[in-house]
C-alpha cells in the first residue's frame, strides 16, 4: 500500500482485473481475452447479494464519500490486502467513495482517459481539507511509486480470497471457486 496523505492505494494487478464479487454479480469475470460468463441464475443471485452489500456500506457511510464527504453519485470500492509472499489477495472490506475520490484508486484507468491531473489536484485538495498538505511534487512521486507496485505484482497470478463478505453467505466458497478456477 501507498499512502498519498489521507488516501491508502494499492490498484489491483493486472491478472485479477474483473476478479471481484462485482464482477460476479454482473455475471462476467475476467478482463478482455481471459473473460468468462456466470450462469444468469447464479448472477442473479449474487447481483442480489452485491446490492445488499452496496446498500449496507453506502448507509455505514451515511450516504457520504468516506474521503472528501460528497454525497450524490457514489461507489462502493472493494477494499483488498496482499501478501506477497503468498501472492494471496484477501477482500479486507469496502469504502465508500464519490466519482473523484474512486477515480483516485484506479489511477491507471485516470491516466486512460487523460484525466491524471485532474486526479492529482483531487488528491491535493482532499488532503488539504483533512489538514494535510500535499506539494504536486509529493504525489506525482506516491503515484510513480504506486505504478511500480502495481507492474511488480502484476507480473504474478493471485488467488482471490472474498470469505470476509459474510453477508455471500452459501455463496462464499462459489464465489472463490469462480474467482480463482475458471480463469487459469
Amino acid at each position: 500500500m501507498v499512502k498519498i496523505g489521507i488516501f491508502d492505494i494499492e490498484l489491483i494487478p493486472r491478472k485479477s482485473w474483473g476478479r471481484s464479487i462485482k464482477s460476479i454479480a454482473r455475471g462476467k469475470i475476467g478482463f478482455k481475452e481471459n473473460m468468462v460468463k456466470i450462469e444468469p441464475k447464479l448472477a442473479k443471485r449474487f447481483r442480489k447479494a452485491w446490492m445488499e452489500i452496496k446498500e449496507r456500506e453506502i448507509k455505514r457511510a451515511r450516504h457520504r464519500c468516506e474521503m472528501c464527504g460528497e454525497s450524490g453519485s457514489l461507489h462502493v470500492h472493494e477494499v483488498w490486502e496482499y501478501d506477497d509472499s503468498t501472492l494471496t489477495q484477501k477482500l479486507k472490506g469496502y469504502i465508500v467513495l464519490c466519482d473523484s475520490c474512486h477515480l483516485v484508486y484506479h489511477l491507471g484507468f485516470a491516466g486512460i482517459l487523460g484525466r491524471m491531473d485532474e486526479v492529482i489536484w483531487h488528491i491535493i485538495e482532499v488532503n488539504k481539507n483533512h489538514g494535510v498538505d500535499l506539494t504536486l511534487e509529493q504525489v506525482v512521486m506516491a503515484i510513480s511509486e504506486v505504478l511500480n507496485q502495481w507492474a511488480h505484482r502484476s507480473e504474478k497470478r493471485w488467488r482471490i480470497d472474498v470469505s470476509k463478505e459474510r453477508d455471500l453467505g452459501d455463496l462464499i466458497k462459489t464465489a472463490n471457486r469462480l474467482l480463482n478456477e475458471m480463469l487459469k
